[in-house]
């Protein structure tokens, strides 16, 4: 009984193995359904029959290439989507750094040119009494912010905007497998 069993194992696996490599198509054979692939991704029964029979292969064989095929396209197309996406969002990550700077740079010099008006309406001395060592401030909407407030605020922002995006796009295969 041993015996009869790991018999028909091997037969089978043979038969798997002869399956296998008689399903492999021809260089000639892929450069015809890559032509077809090309006009349209998927075939009608009847186109998918006729194919087949031109290239001497079963419909089903031509049919199951057209799936896979289609599929590497998809991976291909996702894939080229994300790094798109990725250099779309460095250059934007770059052109807010630069405009943050920017802003900061703006703000100095507003907080600077107010104290020298200040300075200029008390004879030379600023509001406070203070020469201009001290934390520079400014109005933001209806409050007063410290430089070093925003500063704190634009680390967490980045913070929060890097983490944003290795969280939405480390595992991009998964999520995009997952909705497929």
């Amino acid at each position: 009984m041993a015996e009869n069993s790991s018999s028909s194992i091997e037969r089978k696996k043979s038969k798997k193995h002869n399956n296998s490599s008689s399903r492999r198509f021809s260089d000639e054979q892929i450069k015809s359904l890559e032509s077809v692939f090309k006009r349209e991704n998927k075939l009608e029964p009847r186109k998918k029959v006729e194919m087949a029979r031109e290239l001497g292969l079963h419909p089903r064989q031509v049919a199951i290439w057209f799936q896979n095929r289609r599929a590497r396209w998809k991976s291909k197309q996702v894939e080229q989507d994300y790094y798109n996406l990725k250099a779309d969002y460095d250059t934007l990550a770059h052109r807010f750094e630069s405009l943050k700077k920017e802003k900061h740079a703006l703000l100095h010099q507003v907080s600077q040119l107010k104290e020298l008006d200040s300075g200029s309406e008390n004879g030379g001395e600023l509001k406070n009494g203070n020469s201009s060592s001290g934390p520079l401030e400014y109005m933001q909407g209806d409050k007063l912010v410290s430089e070093e407030e925003e500063e704190e605020e634009e680390r967490h922002e980045n913070l929060d905007m890097a983490s944003l995006f290795d969280q939405s796009c480390s595992n991009w295969w998964d999520i995009w497998s997952s909705n497929s």
